[in-house]
């Protein structure tokens, strides 16, 4: 994975597509076809995909602990590649996405997955990063074999998917782009990519239509700086940025149609920041820090206050981790925040950030999604 800059990061995706999968031990998914209806579930679950073992693991998310579901971690079929997971809108489905197309899981019973299609891919393209729109309609996905994003419809009662369109993303001659992470904002307006050393894509999205259009692109102020996540508050006006490089830290932005407006200068953040998260209320704001691999130096996880605006650090400014911070997501009960690790076994790590008034975080449930993993991390994903 990438430790300093956006080359690594790119070194990292290609290494995860040309990962030897080996699987694990446990239990297989359902090759049964399915077209039950789905229904949306109030489940409190969080769904772990590691690329290393190609296994896809299910925790239930309770008072301070993650419990295994029944029939979890399973195993994803050797076609798949793994390197990115969502979950739909209305919490029925869980997508896999991989240099080996995309894949659905139907959410069941107590957060037990179900295959759709006899395991088929639902899609052919090879992606790099995928999202699901907060209603439940559509999908997105980093087209790692074109520079553009690909576009789906989800079939609400099937869980299939629907080509739509493909949009293609700009940047700037000389950098180099890395499909790093995409996203829904929280109200769907947009669409916002971040592409390591090629910058921010912000795309409108329309959520009636699904008519997804590209806006503009916000440039690293230097080539040594790479932008590899992003996140929105509530009202679909303020974008944060978490970048690493020669200035690591987290970028905001007033988001528009045409244009953004917003500090330049990151608020300094630990070693290569990777991911970042929001609470669900009360204004606080998180930053996943990678670490350094090369001296096996673990990440952290710096927070903020923000109230809508730049973010102020806490006090402390940030929590130790035992490994590297690949990515984030809180939880559907606002309670809690879930990191994915890398280079260690116990790779799933949950932080209560709800008993707290200053949002500082408590480390309260782990597991060891996988005994076979100490690579490259975790891609995690949460019921909404």
């Amino acid at each position: 994975m990438k430790v300093q800059g956006m080359k690594r990061l790119g070194t990292a995706m290609a290494g995860l597509a040309m990962l030897a999968l080996t699987g694990c031990a446990g239990f297989f998914v359902s090759t049964s076809s399915t077209s039950t209806s789905t229904t949306a579930t109030a489940g409190d679950y969080v769904y772990a995909l590691n690329p290393t073992t190609s296994t896809l693991s299910a925790y239930t998310v309770g008072s301070g602990t993650l419990t295994a579901i029944s029939g979890s971690p399973y195993t994803l079929a050797s076609t798949v590649a793994p390197l990115s997971v969502c979950v739909s809108g209305l919490n029925t489905i869980v997508y896999v996405g991989g240099t080996g197309g995309i894949y659905g899981y139907l959410i069941g019973t107590n957060g037990a997955l179900t295959q759709i299609s006899s395991g088929a891919a639902l899609a052919t393209a090879a992606v790099a990063r995928i999202a699901c729109s907060p209603d439940g309609n559509w999908l997105v996905a980093l087209d790692s074999a074109n520079a553009q994003v690909d576009e789906y419809q989800i079939a609400t009662s099937t869980g299939l998917l629907t080509s739509v369109s493909s949009v293609a993303y700009s940047y700037t001659s000389g950098l180099t782009p890395s499909l790093a992470s995409i996203r829904f904002s929280p109200l769907a307006g947009y669409v916002i990519a971040a592409l390591g050393n090629a910058g921010t894509a912000v795309y409108t999205f329309n959520t009636s239509t699904g008519a997804l259009a590209s806006a503009y692109t916000i440039n690293p102020s230097t080539t040594t700086i790479n932008h590899n996540a992003v996140t929105v508050n509530s009202t679909d006006t303020m974008l944060y940025i978490a970048e690493s490089g020669s200035s690591a830290g987290v970028l905001t932005y007033t988001l528009g149609t045409t244009t953004v407006s917003g500090s330049t200068t990151p608020v300094a953040a630990g070693t290569a920041p990777y991911s970042v998260e929001l609470s669900k209320t009360n204004g606080f704001l998180y930053v996943g820090n990678y670490g350094t691999a090369s001296t096996g130096t673990p990440g952290s996880i710096s927070q903020y206050s923000f109230e809508n605006s730049v973010p102020t650090a806490l006090s402390p400014a940030s929590v130790s981790s035992s490994g590297y911070v690949v990515t984030m997501a809180r939880d559907n009960s606002g309670s809690y925040l879930l990191a994915g690790l890398g280079g260690v076994t116990t790779d799933l790590v949950m932080y209560d950030f709800s008993s707290s008034t200053t949002g500082t975080l408590v480390s309260t449930a782990s597991q060891a999604t996988s005994s076979a993993n100490t690579g490259a991390g975790l891609q995690i994903a949460t019921t909404h």
